[in-house]
């Protein structure tokens, strides 16, 4: 029995640890985006809309 809880926990430890991994890469990821917006709405020059798009098409790869 003390195998079956230790394999278990061992389980949700390493499930835990690649959700943990999914987080941070979104979270980067989050973090260019917003850094790339951030500085096309600050620019009166640059086409807003057309950066909304490239960002979301890059994103959604």
């Amino acid at each position: 029995m003390s195998d079956l809880a230790r394999t278990s926990a061992n389980l949700a430890a390493k499930q835990r640890m690649r959700t943990l991994g999914d987080l941070d890469s979104a979270a980067l990821m989050l973090r260019e985006a917003w850094i790339t917006l951030a500085h096309a709405a600050a620019d009166p020059e640059q086409a807003y809309h057309r950066t909304v798009l490239v960002v979301f098409v890059a994103a959604s790869r």
